[in-house]
């Protein structure tokens, strides 16, 4: 199954608020701290549902926005962040009891070691009325990894590894690094060797968005003491993603592959390489929502899902190349069906094996430098989608470097001049031509001694 973005225009069947009445008869309030909305699958958590902000959802849309949501958030008072709203995919805690999610609608419960790219997260936000200057509120996904068996409650003491993908914010998060010293929280960013932010980039409808990549660590705090938070951080909180469908693992690994770009006292970079991404750890659930402190507005979820997708996409059609000046210039359809991450392009010259010359086109178009010692260049296509299933060959396209030669007329023989007689010749004729004046003059006369 492929994945298409909902449109936006969906958010209207989720919110009591933003379409302004009741008319969509399917939505529904949110009337506990944690409700169940599809079995094995999905539920939706509130802890303010009985202090004046209402959480909603529409009943009849689950199986196509799972665990989507809006909330009119309403400050209750007091300080520090009121609760995480959330939509939860996956194993959650409902009624005083831990339901495990179903591996098989899911993807999870499922192992690090045994995850791979075709789970994908699924998610897209929305604001409404979130912009005054005491809206304060962060949107992101947090995911739920335990030590212990997999369908048991995850203990929150023991969770040593926290991953948390922030996408949008009400304000641009400081990227600078924070000491340790005396504070209980303290984190490094990974950087290059200039100190610059070291950005995890994906490319989302042709358009590329960076994340800064933090390590979070504590000191005097207990359990945390022993916890590594790993939070990925829009560069520009106001060029985000307009949505995520990408790989959980492709986050679980750069989480780790990070680790090489961090400048880490010992102490934490032993407990960072035995706690970040131990494979023996367990997913159990992933859960995206808002971090609400403080204003009144109305935010949530278009939709939030999981997709595991084993599918191939369809193999790229309609490949072309032209020659453009000096260059030559390929093209080919696109295939909207498709969750497509990016094109393989492959090429041959004069008869040669085919070689990969650029792993990740992300778009369909490519400029191909002409060398004119070339005579022949022959170019094939795959499409790679978001969990990184490849298509099969595109057909292949050909373009000639050698000038097709002119068509040759056929060669036309000398007209023949006219033969001049000879003076022989002349004669002869000369004489023939008496002669028979004189056999026509006898004939004449002939004719008139009968008369």
């Amino acid at each position: 199954m492929k994945f298409i973005p909902i449109k936006a225009t969906s958010i209207c069947a989720l919110s009591l608020v933003a379409c302004g009445s009741l008319s969509m008869s399917h939505a529904k309030e949110v009337t506990r701290s944690t409700t169940v909305i599809k079995s094995d699958h999905y539920s939706l958590t509130n802890h303010l549902y009985n202090q004046g902000s209402v959480m909603s959802y529409d009943e009849n849309a689950v199986q196509e926005l799972g665990s989507a949501f809006t909330i009119d958030y309403i400050d209750p008072g007091g300080s520090g962040m009121d609760a995480y709203v959330q939509g939860t995919v996956g194993g959650v805690k409902a009624g005083g009891k831990w339901l495990p999610g179903s591996a098989s609608l899911t993807g999870m419960p499922v192992k690090i070691a045994n995850l791979n790219h075709s789970l994908r997260l699924q998610w897209k936000t929305f604001q409404q009325n979130a912009g005054d200057s005491n809206d304060k509120w962060w949107a992101t996904i947090n995911v739920i990894f335990d030590a212990g068996e997999k369908n048991l409650e995850p203990v929150d003491a023991d969770r040593d590894f926290d991953l948390v993908i922030q996408l949008e914010s009400y304000q641009q998060v400081d990227l600078s690094d924070k000491v340790k010293a005396d504070n209980k929280s303290y984190w490094w960013f990974a950087r290059n060797e200039d100190r610059t932010i070291k950005p995890f980039s994906l490319t989302v409808d042709g358009a590329e968005y960076q994340w800064a990549v933090r390590y979070k660590f504590f000191q005097n705090s207990g359990d945390n003491d022993n916890k590594v938070h790993i939070k990925f951080i829009p560069i520009d909180h106001t060029q985000v993603a307009p949505y995520l469908d990408h790989s959980l693992k492709l986050f679980i690994d750069i989480s780790k592959d990070y680790l090489n770009f961090l400048d880490l006292p010992n102490e934490e970079d032993t407990l960072a390489k035995r706690k970040v991404a131990e494979p023996d750890l367990w997913i159990k659930s992933v859960r995206a929502g808002y971090e609400v402190y403080s204003g009144e507005f109305t935010v949530g979820s278009e939709y939030f899902k999981t997709e595991i997708d084993i599918t191939a996409p369809n193999k790229p059609e309609s490949v072309a190349v032209e020659l453009v000046e000096d260059k030559l210039e390929l093209s080919w359809n696109i295939d909207d069906s498709d969750s497509i991450e990016f094109y393989r392009l492959y090429r041959s010259i004069d008869g040669a094996a085919f070689e990969l010359i650029n792993g990740k086109v992300y778009s369909n178009r490519y400029t191909d430098q002409m060398d004119d010692l070339v005579s022949n260049y022959e170019y094939y296509v795959v499409a790679v989608d978001r969990s990184f299933n490849e298509s099969t060959d595109s057909d292949i396209a050909t373009h000639s470097n050698v000038p097709s030669e002119p068509e040759q007329e056929p060669e036309q023989e000398p007209e023949q001049e006219p033969e001049t007689a000879t003076d022989e010749e002349k004669s002869e004729s000369s004489g023939g031509a008496i002669y028979m004046l004189w056999l026509a003059l006898v004939a004449l006369v002939r004719n008139k001694s009968r008369d």
